[in-house]
């Protein structure tokens, strides 16, 4: 049994109530079932599915702390967030390396209103890469619009 696992195994016997409380219960599970990567995903329980992102900025204490409870068991997290740069400032005080940016604004419209939304997105994302972050995107993509989000360097 490696170290890594080891320690994956020593955390998930504690109760991590921060986690509980910034993630849910989907991310404290994170721990008890060890996962490698855990993305962060806002949920209400009627939500059939996200509406925008973690507000990041607003939790932050908690959020903070719930990343540096989950890296230590060994467990890399990606915060989906909105392509805000108050948001980006937080998720790096976090330590969290990756990040999910919503996209669900960008797939609900179309022609200059969608374009616009890419460039925004674009602009984004390699502000967030050039800080040190590892990019990801997604919310509402088709296989006739995730063509242009694919491409973002």
């Amino acid at each position: 049994m490696s170290e890594a696992f080891k320690a994956r195994e020593k955390a998930a016997r504690k109760e991590y109530p921060e986690t509980k409380a910034a993630f849910g219960r989907v991310r404290a599970a994170a721990v008890e079932t060890m996962f490698a990567t855990l993305p962060s995903h806002p949920e209400k329980r009627e939500e059939l599915t996200t509406e925008g992102g973690l507000d990041v900025a607003g939790q932050l204490a908690s959020v903070k702390s719930a990343c540096a409870r989950l890296a230590k068991a060994g467990i890399t997290v990606a915060l989906f967030i909105d392509a805000d740069p108050l948001q980006l400032k937080a998720t790096r005080a976090t330590g969290a390396p990756h990040i999910e940016l919503h996209t669900g604004t960008y797939a609900d419209t179309s022609g200059r209103k969608q374009a616009a939304e890419l460039e925004r997105i674009t602009k984004f994302a390699r502000s967030a890469k050039k800080a040190g972050l590892e990019v990801h995107a997604g919310h509402g993509l088709t296989l006739q619009n995730v063509g242009a989000i694919a491409r973002i360097p």
